[in-house]
């Protein structure tokens, strides 16, 4: 048995290939649960494919009762789609047909719980048919912080606010289910984009872990980490760090992985300093646990920009960014796919050489991680000589380099989610009016727990 996950908007399709019987129900259970509390994170939706299933036992099928409590304590809605005659069958006999909403195919299962979703599937489908598309061995990315400069979270007023909007939305629709009601709000109203700042992990099938940077959001990581592996499995975590800013490491003292044995810590980097910066927020009176009470084995690789590597299963390749002090993005590939890292780096519109060299290394790219900080007025007079960049010159330097989505990353800290929101449209709107002859772009932003897939089109 294994599985996969594609995301289509808010909404979570998990693939599940195989028999689910004694001995698989277990890692169904697990991978179900992680996605679960993923979902009730981020307030999405989960479907489950089981075209590739073609048998299922009692033990498969409490799985899923399992499942089903955890969505139900989550809120988090499920549903199952694409049932084989056998399947359906014990489906039938077991009476679990009423206790899970069936649908015959997957853009029914999608349109019955988000029209954007059902959309977005629709839209894949042309492509995700093709012969290339169908070759294994995809990339994935996924946010465990997305803020930018400091960790920030959501105050009392701000909650309470919300609340007041979603039950005043409640009130002027009456007879709607809550369902319904929910799944119709805007994102700020009915999820988050969280609060830690930069950790980004990019999957791939290869067994060890690639992560970009190691803000707040990686204590988050470290705890998925040893929920699915437990901490008698050891692992290999390759750091990729940007710079060494303390937002981008301040997470590393609580990295539990780092601290048992048989795990292997490589913090990969251009920068001369970066094991002195990393001993320093753990040295006295910063932190009380001291560095080299680590019982990893944890190592500092230096790397040379523009130069490409073999680690960990990826062809990595760091590139010099402008920032104060440096900043380093990161270009990963593996099997015809690519996703570009980049954060904390100005764009300075009339240096025509940094934005070719961007350019290049964004080239083709099928998602860019991009830090869009301000909006372009801030980055040019008051932010001017920050670090970081905006929107708009993302969504240019995306079209020249034909990518094909761009993902918003290093979110304003004052921002609200509201004002995400709006960041997001506004972005959308203006990739259709600067698109011109240019591959249209997808423009998404990026939240904490939000996971992309990145195995149905290969850049052309």
């Amino acid at each position: 048995m294994d599985t996969s996950i594609e995301r289509f908007g808010e909404v979570s399709l998990l693939q599940i290939r195989g028999r689910l019987d004694q001995a698989t129900a277990g890692r169904l259970a697990d991978s179900l649960a992680a996605l679960v509390t993923d979902s009730a994170a981020r307030g999405g939706a989960i479907v489950l494919d089981f075209s590739g299933v073609d048998y299922i036992s009692s033990m498969g099928l409490r799985s899923l009762m399992l499942t089903r409590k955890q969505a139900e304590a989550g809120s988090v809605d499920v549903v199952i789609t694409s049932l084989s005659e056998p399947v359906r069958e014990v489906f039938a006999i077991s009476r679990f047909d009423t206790l899970f909403r069936l649908f015959d195919e997957p853009l029914a299962a999608l349109a019955a719980l988000s029209s954007d979703a059902a959309e977005a599937y629709r839209k894949e489908q042309p492509v995700a048919a093709s012969a290339e598309a169908a070759e294994p061995g995809g990339l994935g990315v996924r946010f465990w912080g997305t803020r930018g400069s400091l960790p920030t979270a959501l105050d009392s007023a701000a909650f309470h606010e919300r609340i007041m909007e979603v039950s005043r939305r409640v009130r002027a629709t009456p007879g709607e289910s809550v369902e319904s009601l929910v799944n119709a709000l805007p994102f700020h109203l009915r999820g988050t984009y969280g609060g830690e700042t930069s950790c980004v992990e990019i999957e791939s099938a290869h067994p060890e872990y690639a992560v970009c940077d190691m803000g707040s959001g990686a204590r988050r990581l470290a705890l998925d980490c040893l929920a699915k592996h437990g901490p008698g499995a050891p692992q290999v975590y390759n750091v990729f760090q940007s710079h060494v800013h303390w937002d981008h490491i301040m997470g590393f003292p609580f990295f539990v992985p780092a601290y048992i044995p048989g795990n292997i810590v490589r913090i990969h980097g251009c920068h001369a300093e970066l094991e002195a910066a990393y001993r320093g927020q753990q040295s006295s009176p910063c932190f009380p646990v001291h560095f080299d009470a680590l019982a990893s084995t944890t190592e500092f690789v230096t790397l040379e920009p523009d130069r490409r590597y073999d680690i960990g299963g990826l062809t990595v390749t760091p590139f010099r960014q402008v920032h104060s002090d440096d900043s380093y993005g990161y270009r990963f590939e593996r099997n015809g796919y690519t996703v570009v890292y980049s954060t904390d780096s100005e764009h300075k519109l009339d240096d025509h050489a940094h934005l070719d060299y961007i350019v290049s290394n964004f080239k083709d790219a099928n998602i860019v991680v991009f830090d869009s900080m301000y909006s372009l007025a801030d980055a040019t007079s008051l932010k001017e000589d920050w670090g970081h960049s905006s929107n708009m010159v993302a969504v240019e330097l995306c079209h020249q380099a034909n990518v094909q989505e761009l993902c918003l990353f290093h979110h304003e800290p004052i921002y609200s989610d509201a004002q995400i929101d709006t960041v997001l449209e506004e972005t959308r709107r203006y990739e259709e009016i600067a698109r011109g002859d240019a591959r249209a772009l997808t423009v998404t932003a990026s939240y904490d727990g939000l996971r992309i897939a990145v195995n149905a089109v290969k850049a052309s």
